[in-house]
């Protein structure tokens, strides 16, 4: 009988789950080393206490009732739930909790077995994401390539008209505004294609400080000089294989979106120093040890070395439901959302097999990460998909020259 018991403690100790063994009323008898590992707590700190002590706040109280209800009745309750580790962190838990009865038929104590399923919930959401990008992907080429069609009509008969009447005529403003509007509707379909992985892509050799210290006017005027400008320009950034003209839309749309944030708080602000972005750069290397909070779940840097370029701002900063959903191309906010700026930030980012990270919090601005895989790195160029950057995912519809403008 004791070798089965030794047996019995060993296989349960041994397994890969978390294992909670508690009294009937709740107290902890036992847990095995995989608790210890997905909690953060010892042995010595929860035997004795009650589970609650993982209680995260995210579930009120009828769920805890319910659940209670069922094992003192007898039954087997299955669930998910948010739990807290011992540093804070919360995480996601698949848990099954078993009435153990006696040879009396009387329950004498409850077994759960929880597992984290923090890396399956990312994947499902990467999934769900990619779902999402393809459906929006195949409907936003169509709605680019009947668009410019009509963009077309349209700002050729305006070209036409101008030539013909000249830009002095009456009319000449008129349709030198018309003719702006028409360029700047081709912008959205650009972005549109950009979000969904398609269009012209063209390869090169990138140094980022260089399209950083190319681009500082321009970036400056963006900004406003009410909006104070600095960069950090790490020394040691590796040059990337990357669309230069993409990554300077990456850039100027994260600078517009911060931009648009402090400007919806300015007002509030009695000093004007405060109002600032931040442009850094540097080199990241991701290992399967690496922290990747805050990254997209279709965005999720696989291990290798990068360059990050990051741009923060000192804006309102966002909760992180909002967080969650700003990449989305028809959500809007009072301080994000501003057209399709994000979204096709995303989108090319994820054609440039990259990382994207947001980092924000509500009175302390927002800051986003982009990595892009260092030029160096053979394995991710083998990696990408084929006639990825000449025609991304395939797209091969004509769209005129004049709507395809970088």
């Amino acid at each position: 009988m004791e070798d089965r018991t030794r047996i019995l403690e060993a296989a349960l100790e041994a397994a890969a789950n978390a294992i909670v063994i508690t009294d009937t009323k709740g107290s902890i008898l036992w847990v095995n080393n995989a608790f210890t590992r997905q909690t953060g707590y010892e042995r010595q700190d929860v035997l004795g206490q009650n589970p609650r002590l993982l209680k995260s706040g995210r579930q009120d109280p009828a769920f805890y009732t319910d659940l209670w209800q069922a094992i003192t009745s007898g039954r087997v309750w299955r669930g998910v739930l948010l739990n807290r580790r011992k540093d804070g962190g919360e995480y996601p838990e698949e848990m099954t909790i078993t009435p153990v009865r006696g040879e009396g038929g009387d329950i004498t104590h409850f077994i759960a077995i929880k597992e984290d399923i923090t890396d399956r919930r990312r994947a499902e959401e990467a999934m769900l994401e990619k779902e999402k990008l393809e459906s929006i992907g195949a409907l936003a080429a169509g709605i680019a390539h009947d668009f410019n069609n009509l963009l077309t009509v349209v700002l050729g008969h305006t070209a036409l008209a101008v030539h013909q009447l000249g830009r002095n005529h009456p009319v000449g403003s008129q349709l030198q505004r018309a003719m702006e509007a028409t360029e700047k509707a081709a912008d959205i379909t650009r972005q549109l294609l950009a979000y969904a992985r398609k269009g012209q892509y063209k390869q090169e050799n990138l140094d980022i400080n260089g399209l950083l210290r190319e681009n500082q006017r321009q970036i400056a005027t963006l900004l406003g000089t009410n909006i104070r400008l600095s960069l950090d320009l790490a020394p040691d950034v590796p040059i990337v294989s990357a669309d230069p003209v993409r990554v300077r839309q990456v850039l100027f749309d994260l600078v517009v979106n911060a931009r648009d944030a402090i400007q919806e708080i300015r007002a509030d602000r009695s000093n004007s120093q405060d109002c600032a972005v931040t442009i850094a750069t540097g080199s990241r290397a991701i290992t399967p040890d690496s922290d990747l909070t805050g990254y997209q779940a279709n965005a999720v840097p696989a291990p290798g070395l990068y360059a990050s370029l990051r741009i923060s701002d000192t804006g309102p900063g966002m909760d992180p439901d909002i967080v969650t959903r700003i990449f989305d191309p028809f959500f809007s906010t009072k301080f994000v959302g501003r057209g399709l700026g994000l979204a096709a930030v995303l989108g090319i980012v994820l054609v440039h097999r990259g990382g994207l990270q947001v980092v924000s919090e509500p009175g302390k601005g927002t800051a986003f990460t982009v990595l892009l895989p260092a030029e160096s790195a053979d394995d991710r160029t083998q990696a990408r998909e084929p006639g990825c950057w000449q025609e991304a995912r395939g797209e091969s519809r004509s769209t005129p020259a004049s709507l395809t403008k970088p």
